[in-house]
């Protein structure tokens, strides 16, 4: 990140059932996790966003961790109802070096539907 900049991190995640099993799909950053149970969908997701969130950082391209889903993914987001919120725990260490501030997680339950025919 340029000298003196900062940025204020929110995530949106929908959350829907596949083949038997919970989708925990970040939008803001397209990632995605999955398992039996939303919150192990949601563990998953929490384990790919670390890694990118450090390679990221590694590769000194903090551009990369920002990169939306598709727009079915906003779209299902808008027509589920709500089932989360909370604030992301992050290690000091890791956001002084991007000098950023994550601020809160808000998850949608998506169920069914066409959405064509919306």
């Amino acid at each position: 990140m340029r000298e003196g900049r900062s940025f204020r991190l929110s995530l949106r995640i929908v959350f829907y059932r596949e083949d038997g099993d919970w989708i925990a799909h970040c939008l803001e950053t397209d990632l995605i996790g999955d398992g039996p149970t939303m919150r192990e969908a949601l563990d998953s997701l929490w384990d790919a966003t670390i890694i990118q969130f450090d390679a990221s950082l590694r590769w000194k391209t903090p551009a990369n961790f920002f990169l939306p889903a598709p727009g079915r993914s906003f779209e299902m987001y808008a027509l589920g109802r709500d089932v989360a919120r909370a604030e992301m725990d992050v290690p000091a260490e890791r956001l002084a070096e991007i000098d950023g501030d994550l601020d809160e997680i808000t998850g949608r339950e998506y169920v069914g539907g066409d959405l064509a025919a919306v």
